[in-house]
């Protein structure tokens, strides 16, 4: 066998930790590329997650929603409150127009209904109104109410009709709900 010249040995114990480096370097750096892009995926994913928390916490954003649905509230045909003076108002003008006699007008309170499946309550003002007249006048009553309403979300309920054959006249009676902002 032959033996190694002293310089290929030198060359050989050079090169063996050279090699050994390269592979290690190579190795370490392989690692860092994978760690590398793995902290890029998940920093991806944290931005992604602030991007949604701010657009949710977007105080901006958040007024100018509120400022849009306030308005849209106030463009709703339901008022905010309901004055009774005005719907007595449309009673007294409307059966003046009609040329009947209002007989009673009550006040009966405010009342808190769910419409069309709605959670909120909406206040209901009721009154109750008795007229009498002829049917004609009437009928000409109750379409005076309805042309003249000051509200959208007025509605007539409980309406009876009643003839006293002794006096000769037709009597109404019925009740007026009037719808306001919850």
């Amino acid at each position: 066998m032959k033996r190694l010249s002293t310089f290929r040995l030198t060359f050989i114990l050079i090169l063996l930790p050279l090699v050994a480096l390269s592979i290690l370097f190579g190795v370490m750096a392989y690692q860092d590329y994978r760690d590398e892009e793995s902290l890029a995926d998940e920093v991806e994913a944290v931005e992604l997650q602030i991007a949604r928390l701010a657009q949710l916490h977007d105080i901006d954003t958040l007024e100018a929603e509120l400022a849009s649905l306030v308005a849209q509230l106030n463009d709703m045909p339901f008022p905010q409150y309901v004055k009774d003076n005005v719907i007595f108002g449309l009673v007294q003008q409307s059966a003046v127009t009609a040329g009947v006699t209002i007989e009673s007008w009550v006040i009966e309170g405010v009342t808190s209904e769910a419409i069309d499946g709605s959670a909120l309550g909406y206040p209901v003002y009721y009154y109750e109104v008795t007229a009498s007249g002829t049917l004609p006048d009437i009928f000409t009553f109750l379409s005076e109410m309805e042309e003249n309403a000051p509200y959208e979300t007025i509605r007539l309920d409980e309406v009876e009709l009643t003839y006293d054959t002794d006096s000769d006249s037709w009597s109404i009676t019925f009740e007026i709900l009037a719808f306001a902002q919850p």
